[in-house]
């Protein structure tokens, strides 16, 4: 966006405007912008045609003069609807490091680490427009002081939309409050499911389409539910299973690799080592079981030389 550089799906943006924001205009949207974050809040109001944001929890979009809100740090993708290119947008992103001097600010910064939608019906919204408008107007104007003004303009706004998702989260209704509760119940439930199934070529999208959620949501909530990652775990449940193999049958360190889920060998073996610090072949020997097979395993850190 505006020159910004993409590095791993971080943004690192350049502000231009007292280095705390950068305006961005579209005159007609035709570019989606693929999933990246960034330590910005990002704020775009769309002018003529709606356009759309897809998060951890799923697709939202903003018609015509709402105001869609990105919060610090969130990973997202943007861009206009399907068929509703061309339209225009001015999107402001703001740094949040200077906003550190305020009181506030970390309770602001937890009611807004979300991507909300202010509506043309809620309480605070003329407000917000009005705001928002107003940084988009002084932001190449020549007024000597329209960065304090702009700044001025951005305090307003940003609380205004914090003051809606607060609203917005208590109107959350029991049924819903109680279906997150109950998610719980699914992550642990596709963590023994990993357990079960590890052989297979199991991915955080095949996951997520399992439960009904994109991938970077069950990452987040598989994480924060199992303090470890789906990666991790995956790993923890394969090495589990190859030591039973090593263990108690006769099967050859090739076999017991592809029986475990990995297609290469050599990444078996990388693997179990930087686990147990041993190859395979040293870990069924201390084990007094069965003995491995002449020349079955590879192992570069074990060749001569």
């Amino acid at each position: 966006m505006a020159g910004n550089k993409v590095v791993n799906g971080y943004e690192f943006v350049t502000y231009s405007l007292n280095r705390h924001f950068q305006l961005f205009y579209s005159a007609k949207n035709s570019r989606t912008y693929p999933m990246h974050y960034h330590n910005a809040m990002e704020i775009t109001m769309p002018m003529t045609k709606p356009y759309g944001c897809t998060g951890e929890q799923g697709f939202q979009s903003a018609d015509a003069q709402e105001i869609l809100f990105v919060g610090s740090g969130i990973l997202h993708c943007v861009g206009p609807l399907k068929g509703q290119e061309g339209g225009s947008h001015y999107t402001l992103l703001a740094d949040t490091d200077w906003l550190n001097q305020f009181q506030a600010f970390p309770l602001l910064r937890e009611k807004t680490s979300s991507i909300f939608i202010v509506r043309t019906h809620m309480e605070h919204y003329a407000a917000i427009k009005e705001a928002m408008l107003s940084i988009c107007q002084l932001y190449n104007s020549q007024d000597p002081y329209k960065d304090m003004v702009i700044a001025a303009d951005f305090l307003q706004l940003i609380t205004l939309i914090a003051r809606e998702m607060e609203k917005a989260a208590a109107a959350e209704t029991v049924p819903a409050a109680a279906a997150k509760s109950h998610f719980r119940q699914e992550i642990l439930f596709s963590s023994h499911y990993i357990r079960e199934h590890c052989a297979q070529d199991l991915t955080l999208e095949s996951m997520g389409q399992m439960l009904g959620i994109s991938k970077y949501y069950y990452h987040r909530k598989f994480k924060e539910i199992c303090h470890l990652s789906f990666h991790e775990h995956l790993t923890r449940c394969r090495m589990d299973l190859a030591c039973q193999y090593l263990k108690t049958e006769s099967h050859s360190v090739e076999e017991i690799a592809h029986l475990c889920g990995y297609k290469s060998v050599s990444s078996f073996i990388h693997m179990f080592r930087q686990c147990f610090q041993v190859t395979p072949s040293q870990y069924r020997k201390a084990s007094g079981c069965f003995p491995e097979p002449a020349g079955s395993e590879i192992d570069p850190a074990d060749s001569p030389g």
